[in-house]
């Protein structure tokens, strides 16, 4: 199954092969700071500081080394 497929089977309410996660790919999707710290801590990524992208509601830029470890 492959990413597109594996939402449109879960916003249909049945069952996909696994979990479509999605941790901020986009603006629309995008991914609170203080979340993406902590998801940042859990991978054991480096510390640095993080980009904001959207300083009213604190949108964190993610970085493509994030997205690698979560498979589509």
């Amino acid at each position: 199954m492959n990413p597109r497929t594996r939402v449109l089977t879960a916003l249909k309410h049945e069952e996909p092969d696994r979990i479509p996660i999605d941790i901020g790919s986009t603006p629309t999707t995008a991914i609170h700071v203080f979340a993406y710290r902590d998801i940042r801590r859990m991978l054991n990524l480096p510390e640095r500081p993080i980009r904001i992208f959207d300083f009213g509601q604190q949108l964190a830029e993610v970085e493509k080394r994030a997205f690698r470890v979560f498979p589509c």
